[in-house]
């Protein structure tokens, strides 16, 4: 008969129960122990993840990000990462420790990948150029370049959209895209040849335009320019035979057309060419008398008359968008016409002097030769005192009309358009 223990159980039977209660024991301990140690395992990567430990060295992610630069647009001549990290090489580091105690260094971070832009974009016209708003004039932006290895071209090329942005010094900005071509390779050269043809496109554009933003002085100094450099660019001859065409200087078209390489691809261009300015020689043969005019060195002096009841002497000035008097001769138009009066409004222009501002006045009636302009506005504007000129005649009156001068017999001749 098997002897039972003090709690009811045989002996067998309650070793057994201890194994199994032993064994779960040890069981949960592992159990918790494996719980535990998933917690702290997902807790170091997400502490990693956080951090953004770096999975590649160095060395490597320079090579990367110099790789991706050089893929992002073969066309361009951008600079290499010893290059753009010149001033990085002193600063990155510096900006990296600083950068939440310190926003300055946001702003040079900015500013290196401006210049890195800079050097790649096409961009060189005044209305493409916003991101030189960056700095505060063409100085300041050659100021932060020298911080940078750049090479002579890259310069030439950034200091020329600076000339666009912050000065409007369309010839230098051309002289600084000449500069960049004499060690530019050969992508280089097919950016700058795209970028030259641009500017040269704008100005051109911009002075034949109804109200021209560019005066002759200018673009002669342009396009003269581009033909020294190259003479065979067609664009420029054409906008030169075009310009003389204008003036009734027919000769002098001629001359130009002449220098265009005689070739089957240019023959029909020549034949146009020829046969507009024998066209307009002809009708210039058949046209009445033009309306007579006083020469004043290279600029000629017309007579003007105001609301039917003043007479003034106004210098012809094609690049001036509006008529502008004197203000002694504000005073007589004043005193000689009711019709005349001021609206009360300051205006802010440009002149060849830099920002003015003006009063603006309105007359009922502007005549030259016959020819009348109802409801001119004009400026009153500070002029030297000369007692045979009285203000300028602009393109206000002068865009309305088809106009020609002929500049040896000194004529103005008005057709309507």
């Amino acid at each position: 008969m098997c002897k039972l223990s003090d709690d009811g159980t045989a002996p067998v039977e309650r070793l057994r129960k201890q194994g199994i209660v032993s064994h779960m024991k040890k069981s949960i301990v592992f159990l918790i122990i494996g719980l535990f140690s998933g917690i702290a395992l997902s807790l170091i990567v997400i502490e990693l993840r956080s951090a953004k430990i770096p999975m590649i060295s160095s060395n490597e992610q320079t090579s990367a990000t110099h790789s991706e630069i050089q893929h992002a647009d073969d066309d361009f001549e951008i600079p290499n990462s010893s290059s753009l990290n010149t001033q990085s090489s002193n600063q990155t580091g510096r900006s990296a420790d600083l950068a939440e105690d310190c926003p300055g260094a946001d702003i040079e971070n900015e500013s290196n990948a401006l210049i890195l832009k800079l050097a790649r974009t096409r961009a060189i016209l005044p209305d493409e150029l916003a991101i030189l708003n960056h700095w505060y004039s063409q100085e300041d932006l050659k100021q932060y370049l020298k911080d940078y290895a750049l090479t002579a071209t890259t310069l030439h090329r950034i200091w020329a959209k600076g000339e666009v942005h912050f000065n409007k010094n369309f010839l230098a900005a051309l002289r600084e895209l000449y500069a960049a071509r004499i060690d530019a390779d050969e992508v280089s050269e097919k950016v700058i040849a795209a970028e030259l043809a641009s500017l040269i496109d704008y100005i051109h554009r911009m002075y034949f335009a109804s109200s021209p933003e560019i005066n002759m002085a200018l673009f002669l100094d342009v396009m003269y320019l581009v033909n020294e450099k190259e003479p065979a660019y067609l664009p420029v001859i054409q906008s030169l035979v075009k310009h003389h065409n204008l003036l009734g200087e027919y000769q002098r078209a001629i001359d130009y057309i002449d220098t265009i390489p005689m070739d089957y691809e240019n023959e029909t261009l020549i034949k146009f060419l020829r046969n507009s300015v024998e066209k307009s020689r002809s009708e210039r043969n058949a046209e009445p008398g033009g309306i007579p005019m006083e020469r004043r060195g290279n600029h000629f002096v017309v007579k003007v008359t105001l609301d039917d009841a003043v007479v003034l002497n106004l210098l012809l000035d094609t690049g001036a968008s509006r008529t502008a008097l004197s203000r002694k001769a504000i005073y007589t138009v004043r005193r000689m016409s009711s019709k005349f009066t001021e609206l009360g409004v300051i205006n802010r222009v440009k002149t060849a002097n830099g920002i003015a501002f003006v009063r603006l006045f309105k007359s009922e009636v502007m005549e030259v030769g016959g020819y009348r302009l109802l409801d001119p506005l004009i400026y009153a504007v500070n002029m030297p005192d000369d007692e045979n000129v009285d203000g300028l005649l602009g393109m206000d009156f002068l865009g309305k009309y088809q106009f020609r001068i002929d500049h040896e017999k000194a004529l103005l001749f008005l057709s309507h358009k």
